[in-house]
């Protein structure tokens, strides 16, 4: 009996697995609890310790390009549209997106999924460039050396809170975690 150490979050569709339902014939499922599952990317990526794991596109792509031994599998898992993941304090219509130019804007790590999909938004439909904004993150990559760019910043302070205060003009969250308060609006 073959036994593998998977990290998945749950979701409907993962759940019959997770939960037993479903089994796997010949193996035995060590199913860790991992939550929010983002934190299962870098302990995958730097030391591979799950035998399979769910993954950020942006995390895999960086892994492959920094020569991480790791195989993806065309499955998709979950999927989100992050035209509406960046956020301002005190609601909408406060900001447009061509106004974060010059602006500090929050995300959690620069080369985090939803921050990639939110950039190329901001460049390809309002003409903002990456490099016109200051990236202020919490965390690094999930990649050991994936490079960040010049214009990324490292706080301590949590986003919605650096948000709070004025620190930055919007923070880049999805869904999850910026409809927790009734301040915070879509840009």
């Amino acid at each position: 009996m073959t036994r593998l150490t998977v990290a998945l979050r749950r979701y409907p569709h993962t759940e019959p697995l997770l939960d037993g339902t479903v089994r796997i014939p010949g193996c035995t499922l060590d199913l860790p609890e991992v939550e929010p599952i983002h934190r299962a990317f870098a302990p995958m990526v730097r030391e591979q310790r799950y035998d399979v794991s769910e993954l950020a596109v942006a995390t895999l792509l960086q892994a492959v390009e920094a020569g991480v031994p790791i195989a993806a599998l065309p499955v998709v898992l979950h999927g989100n549209f992050h035209h509406r993941s960046i956020s301002v304090w005190g609601g909408e219509g406060r900001l447009r997106p061509q106004d974060l130019r010059g602006k500090r804007v929050g995300v959690r790590a620069y080369s985090q999924t939803t921050g990639l999909w939110v950039r190329g938004v901001l460049r390809d439909t309002y003409g903002v460039r990456s490099e016109d904004v200051t990236w202020v993150t919490t965390e690094g990559a999930h990649v050991d050396g994936a490079p960040e760019p010049p214009n990324v910043e490292r706080t301590t302070v949590k986003l919605v809170d650096a948000l709070r205060r004025g620190d930055v003009s919007a923070v880049v969250m999805g869904a999850r975690s910026a409809d927790f308060d009734r301040h915070v609006g879509r840009v």
